[in-house]
This record gives structure tokens, sequence and C-alpha cells, in this order.
């Protein structure tokens, strides 16, 4: 139990203030991320109570997957959208320009799968994929 202890220790980031987000290399592709869509992210991880160091891996974990991007289709897989949802109409009709429908559903699906944000992150950075 100690060694998965500290080995999430050194994966995940311990700053616990609210706000903000981190200095990250830039997204998949190299894209910009979208300002818009991480601020939108940020208010509704907030209130789901995710906010410190939760709302810091979710941010990194959804740069790292899509830049923000509402459409950045994975050339790999049938996943798409901010949180990468494979295949990406499991995220519903209109997701394709609705940024807060993928948040939500990329919250509820992180919620269900794994609890926390940084749990998935944890694991995104051990198998790349969540």
């Amino acid at each position: 139990m100690t060694v998965v202890m500290v080995a999430l220790a050194l994966l995940v980031p311990t700053d616990n203030s609210r706000g903000g987000h981190a200095k990250e290399p830039p997204a998949r592709g190299g894209q910009a991320v979208e300002p818009s869509n991480v601020q939108l992210g940020q208010s509704m991880a907030e209130r789901a109570g995710w906010w410190g160091r939760e709302w810091r891996c979710l941010y990194w974990l959804w740069n790292r997957e899509s830049g923000w991007q509402t459409r950045d289709p994975n050339p790999s897989s049938a996943a798409d959208g901010i949180p990468q949802a494979n295949p990406a109409s499991k995220m519903g009709e209109g997701w394709e320009s609705s940024p807060s429908q993928q948040i939500a559903w990329g919250l509820r699906y992180i919620k269900g799968r794994y609890g926390t944000p940084c749990l998935a992150y944890q694991h995104s950075n051990w198998y790349n994929w969540y």
C-alpha cells in the first residue's frame, strides 16, 4: 500500500489551492488550449466538488487528451471531444458543438469509473488511456 501511495504522490500535483491551472506542455497535436472551455470546465468541476488538486488533475488530463477542443478526433480510435469519449456519440445528440455537454459527460464518466480526476489522471499516466 505504501508503494502505491508514494507512486500516486509522484504522479499527482499537490497544490491544493482553488482555481488556476498549471503550465503544461502543449496539448495532443500541439494545438492551443481552448481557454473558454477550460473556464467552463473549471466552473463545472467546482460545482461537482472538484477544485484545487482535483481540478489540476482534470485540467492536465483533458489538456493531454484533447487540448480542451470540442472536436479533436483521435486518429487511432473513435474517440473525440474534450474528454475523448469512445465512441464520441455516447455523449449524446449535438455533442459536436456543445462543450458543456461534453464536460458534463466527462465528469460523470470520471466519477463513475474512477471516483476522482486524480485517480483518472493516475490511470492515464500508467496505462496511456483512461
